[in-house]
Order: structure tokens, then sequence, then C-alpha cells
């Protein structure tokens, strides 16, 4: 953990009396919490923040039993650095759990983390498309069973920072564990997309390349690599000023992505969405 994050999460839980155990889970939370505050491009660290991440996930990443987290848990939201709860989406026509909402105390201060009403309301994902998929937490920790115990630690501890940056983001770093290829379809671009603001700065220009190479393979146009690079770069620099161009784009290609999926006939979908994003 960065000496900073380590220092904020001191700062929060100064003068805040909780079991070994909580303090464990709360440090793993808070965590996951900063990396989805820069990957959202925050001005300042806010003194909370809301993202969404199945306790499936949690629960083995801190190393207990669904049953024992919940406990733990509830030490967290009594002393005022924790609140979450489950949300449901509709999958053909049934509710399902998709996972939970977590808001998290970041920085030291009277503020008492608090999920709004429409972060309630708010999709965080596809449930749908993810279940069609096999981009489920379910499917993560089967893919990833087979490691060794260290190596099963750091990729779930990574696994939590990549699905609550993106929430249905499966795709493991530890090896390649069959959950689901790197850029292997157009929604894999769309959610490498979003997580483009934590890349080093060192390799972001390569990730931009891999991500317009994914680009024109998925939207046969393999001759236009070199634009698909640039419509990137300029949605990172809109992004860099403030404005949501990454968002734009993203979205742009999720409507492709729903179109293509149901068929349409597009020779050239590339033209297709060039065109929209002129429009």
């Amino acid at each position: 953990m960065p000496a900073d994050v380590a220092k904020l999460l001191a700062e929060v839980l100064e003068g805040v009396t909780l079991s070994t155990g909580a303090c464990g889970v709360f440090a793993q939370l808070h965590a996951v919490g900063v990396r989805v505050a820069q990957a959202r491009g925050y001005a300042t660290l806010p003194d909370t923040v809301v993202y969404h991440l199945p306790a499936t996930l949690l629960a083995p990443a801190v190393g207990y039993t669904r049953r024992h987290l919940y406990r733990l848990l509830a030490e967290l939201v009594a002393s005022g650095v924790l609140a979450y709860g489950g949300q449901a989406q509709k999958v053909n026509d049934m509710g399902l759990h998709s996972g939970c909402l977590w808001a998290v105390k970041l920085k030291a201060g009277d503020v008492t983390p608090h999920i709004r009403r429409e972060e309630w309301k708010h999709q965080y994902r596809d449930f749908a498309g993810d279940i069609e998929a096999g981009r489920t937490a379910k499917a993560l920790l089967e893919a990833m069973s087979h490691l060794q115990d260290q190596e099963k630690e750091e990729g779930l501890r990574e696994a939590l920072q990549v699905w609550a940056v993106t929430p249905g983001r499966i795709k493991s770093p530890v090896g390649d564990v069959g959950v689901t290829c790197e850029l292997g379809s157009l929604r894999d671009v769309v959610y490498a997309l979003g997580e483009l603001p934590v890349v080093h700065p060192q390799a972001r220009a390569s990730r931009v390349g891999e991500l317009g190479e994914a680009l024109s393979v998925h939207l046969k146009d393999d001759h236009s690599r070199r634009w698909y690079c640039s419509l990137i770069w300029q949605a990172w620099r809109g992004y860099v000023e403030g404005r949501a161009d990454l968002q734009v784009l993203a979205a742009a290609l999720m409507r492709l992505e729903g179109d293509l999926r149901e068929g349409a006939p597009w020779q050239t979908p590339g033209a297709v969405l060039a065109a929209r994003l002129r429009a």
C-alpha cells in the first residue's frame, strides 16, 4: 500500500475501536475506494466514495467466510466508517442479486458514509449480459481456484480493484486463468477504456496502441488502426481537461456493440461509429 494511502487509512481509523479482523477488512475496502476515486478522475480525493463490488469476491480476498465477514462489517457500520447493502437487477423479469454497494470513508472528518437514492437506482453493470458472457464473481473464483495461495491472494486483491473501477470486468492479473481473453470482444475494449486513467503513464501509449488494434479487429477495419488510436488519444485529452470524452466514446462503443450483437447489417461499423461521434 502506498505510504499516502496508509496515512489516510490511519487517520480515518484514529480513535476508532475495531477488532483486528474488522481493521483488515476496512483496509481492503479503503484501498479499493482510493483506486476507484483515482480512476474516476476527481480533482481532489472525496471524503467518501460509493462503488459496486460483490461480497463473494471480498470474502475470500480478506480470508473470511461470508458469515464471518458480515459480522466484521457490522463493526465497521457501527463505527461510522462504512455503509453497504445488496443491490438487485431485473434479469428475465426476475430480481437477482447483482452485488453490493459500498460507501467507504476515505478521509478523516465528520462525514458519515451513506448511499444516496440515485446510487441505489444506478445500474453499475449489465448484469444480464455479464451472466450470458460468464463475467461473474463465481466464474472468476472458479478460474482462480488452481492458483497457489500467494498468487490467489494477490490476484483477488487486484481483482477487487479492477471490478470496482469497472463492474463486471473479471480479467485476472495473474496469468491467463481462462475467464476471458484480454480485449477479446468489443465490450472488453470498453471496459479497458474505463481503466485507462489508472494505467501507468509510461505504459499508456502502449495500452492505447493495444486498444486501437483491438478496435480495428472487432470492427473489421484493419486499415484504420491509427485512426482508432487517435480517437482514443483525443478522448484521453478531453478526460485530462475535465470533459467526459472517455465516457462518450465508451457509451458509443457499447451502443455499437449492442447493435452488432442484435444483427445490425453494417459492412463498416467503424463508419457508423465515426458518424455517431460527429453527431
